[in-house]
C-alpha cells in the first residue's frame, strides 16, 4: 500500500464516525505533500530556516480549510441539476 492509503486508514479510524474514506484520503494526502513541500523549501534554501519551522508554516496553510475554522472560507455553489 502506499503511504497516502496507509495514513489514510489510520486517520479515518481515529477521527470521529462521520469521516469518511474520501476525506480521510484527502487529509493524508495533503499532509503529505505539506511535509514535502517543507523538505523540498528546506534543501532549496540550504537549510536556512529550521525544517520543524518549516513543516509548520506548510501545514499552518492548510489547517484553516478544515471545518468549524476561524472564517468560513470560500462558498461553494450548488451544482445544477
Amino acid at each position: 500500500m502506499l503511504w497516502r492509503e496507509q495514513l489514510a486508514l489510520r486517520l479515518q479510524a481515529r477521527v470521529s464516525d462521520d469521516e469518511t474514506p474520501l476525506r480521510a484520503q484527502a487529509r493524508a494526502a495533503a499532509a503529505l505533500e505539506c511535509l514535502v513541500l517543507a523538505v523540498e523549501h528546506w534543501v532549496n534554501t540550504d537549510g536556512v530556516h529550521p525544517l520543524d519551522e518549516l513543516i509548520d508554516e506548510a501545514f499552518d496553510a492548510v489547517t484553516p480549510l478544515g471545518p468549524g475554522a476561524g472564517s468560513p472560507g470560500p462558498q461553494r455553489r450548488k451544482p445544477a441539476v
